[in-house]
């Protein structure tokens, strides 16, 4: 009944490159004498902001085996802890600032620690008995809850991806 169930867990170190997009538009009417002026003005903000975490997923899925071959699908929560984060964003004011604030400065977009829920489907081919080698895109929700950074406003962000992966299978 269980046979084409199973349970993933490990340890993941993730790099991640994001950019930052900012736009906003607005038009200015004045009077200089007897002549009306209108003007468009436009401000365009973009960055590339990184930053590395550790996860332990754990994940329930289902696969299907045909051969050498494996396909299936996992989806579960991980548990996610910043090894660092570097970049810009604006503030409440809409000024450029860097994160972190300053090198003594835990103040970041991100927390320490996080949840995200992640949806894998993958592809693998069998090497030998309990090993095989793994594609799988990543789609995770990535959940930090109240930030102090954003005046305690609720973030969240999506994260997706492709991973190849070496799995061992502790139970084969």
């Amino acid at each position: 009944m269980f046979k084409n169930l199973n349970l993933t867990s490990g340890i993941e170190y993730v790099k991640s490159v994001e950019q930052f997009n900012y736009s906003t538009k607005w038009d200015t009417t004045f009077q200089n004498g007897q002549n009306t002026i209108n003007q468009s003005s436009e401000r365009i903000v973009k960055h590339y902001n990184r930053h590395s975490f550790f996860s332990v997923p754990v994940l329930l899925g289902m696969e299907f085996q045909k051969g050498k071959f494996e396909f299936g699908a996992n989806i579960g929560v991980g548990f996610n802890f910043i090894r660092s984060q570097r970049g810009r964003t604006l503030d409440n004011n809409l000024d450029l600032t860097n994160f972190p604030l300053s090198e003594n400065s835990n103040l970041s977009p991100r927390p320490d620690f996080y949840l995200s829920y992640q949806i894998r489907p993958y592809l693998s081919y069998q090497l030998k008995k309990n090993l095989k080698i793994q594609l799988r895109p990543d789609f995770r929700i990535q959940n930090y809850g109240k930030l102090e950074f954003y005046n305690n406003m609720k973030f969240s962000s999506i994260l997706t991806g492709v991973q190849t992966a070496i799995v061992f299978d502790l139970f084969k």
